[in-house]
């Protein structure tokens, strides 16, 4: 499920609605998956990086919690 969560969102990484909705409900998900998220760093720390330097501040805040500010 979360590869292909993360296909839709590589696809389209500029989708503000998309990544927003992501970012706000991925939680449960990765807490979820424990050591498998490893597996999928690759696809989740470019997408990460890129939103860092989107146009609006709820994206860049939200990929800050999730990236910097947890233990997963």
């Amino acid at each position: 499920m979360l590869n292909e969560m993360l296909g839709h969102l590589e696809r389209q990484p500029r989708n503000k609605d998309r990544r927003v909705a992501w970012l706000k409900f991925v939680e449960p998900l990765l807490h979820g998956t424990g050591l498998v998220l490893v597996a999928h760093f690759s696809r989740i720390f470019p997408l990460f990086f890129k939103w860092l330097h989107a146009d609006d501040d709820e994206t860049v805040l939200l990929v800050r919690v999730h990236a910097f500010t947890h233990d997963y």
